[in-house]
């Protein structure tokens, strides 16, 4: 799975990285502001999910929440539980 933080709703993502075998993520070097969360599976197997401060997400942008990042910070608890493509 691979992790996208875009800044607003139109043009490519800004960061991304794609998560460990564990699962864990870090992208680091984020300035301060407003993103939203893409988590996407690009094997197919699972739809693309928006986080939107739960772990069952949102299915599109207009659903997701803004995570605000200050500089210095670590976020964490930033996750999700993908849906199976049928």
């Amino acid at each position: 799975m691979c992790i996208y933080l875009y800044e607003g709703e139109t043009g490519p993502a800004t960061h991304a990285t794609c998560t460990g075998a564990d699962g864990s993520w870090w992208i680091g070097d984020v300035t301060a502001g407003e993103y939203r969360v893409a988590f996407a599976d690009h094997s197919g197997g699972h739809h693309t999910q928006w986080w939107d401060g739960t772990a069952s997400g949102s299915a599109g942008y207009t659903g997701s929440t803004a995570l605000t990042v200050t500089g210095g910070q670590t976020v964490t608890g930033v996750n999700a539980t993908l849906a199976p493509t049928p």
